[in-house]
């Protein structure tokens, strides 16, 4: 877990279980240096995971000695929400980017546009078991263009490329370990998690989100949330869009 500083009062969560926030620190935390980045704890549930973001938040707000802000990039986004009912009073504003209300239904886009001969609607996919579902995240995941999909700017996608050379790549099974746990939480759970001041950017150029629907049920969750477009821009912006950037880590 990145150390802890009285100056920290920003956290962000990265986009999946088994990723890191390595490269975002190396690319961003000199200009923002009131941002946590922050791993997730690898061969962990989602339930755990959960429990971990608590423990973290309620650390730097302590440390701090006042409320953060969260900020979370794609997966990241579920993590905060299952957070929010045990820690809300100790944040002052959360910011989601290219986070869908259900992160399964980016593999169900990503299918789509890799395989569109294939084209099922989503509920064929939301009434097949666990199983099916982690069957076709594998699926997709295997081909060879399926790294492209993330990305709109090739030389963004090449520097990042270059620069995560350097550091482990995903953790498989602390992927399948926390995904599977997570596809098995009742989604109906989350209405009006918090009612506090909350930004939730999107694209519609990002394969996983490619529509305003895939986002739009986070009103249930946040009543106050204000969605920003942003645009030309695939599941990284961060590293496609210094503008994004800035606003998105912003103080």
């Amino acid at each position: 877990m990145e150390k802890q500083n009285s100056k920290h009062n920003i956290l962000f969560f990265h986009m999946g279980p088994g990723f890191h926030a390595k490269i975002e620190a190396l690319q961003f935390s000199s200009k923002h240096p009131r941002v946590a980045f922050l791993d997730q704890p690898l061969n962990a549930t989602f339930s755990e995971l959960t429990d971990w973001a608590c423990e973290v938040i309620r650390k730097y707000a302590q440390n701090h000695t006042g409320k953060v802000k969260l900020l979370g990039h794609s997966f990241g986004g579920q993590v905060i929400a299952a957070a929010m009912p045990s820690i809300g009073d100790l944040v002052s504003e959360i910011r989601f980017l290219n986070s869908a209300y259900d992160s399964f239904d980016c593999f169900v886009n990503l299918e789509n546009t890799l395989e569109p001969q294939n084209l099922k609607p989503l509920q064929y996919w939301k009434a097949k078991s666990l199983e099916e579902k982690m069957s076709l995240i594998f699926h997709i995941s295997q081909l060879p263009q399926f790294s492209s999909t993330y990305w709109r700017n090739v030389e963004a996608r090449n520097t990042y490329e270059k620069i995560s050379t350097s550091y482990p790549p995903v953790d498989i099974d602390s992927f399948v370990k926390a995904f599977s746990d997570y596809l098995q939480r009742p989604q109906s759970k989350r209405k009006d998690i918090w009612k506090g001041p909350t930004k939730i950017y999107y694209s519609c150029s990002d394969n996983l989100i490619k529509s305003f629907k895939v986002i739009s049920p986070w009103k249930e969750s946040f009543p106050n949330a204000h969605f920003i477009e942003v645009f030309n821009i695939g599941h990284h912006g961060l590293f496609e869009s210094p503008q994004l950037a800035d606003d998105f880590f912003k103080d």
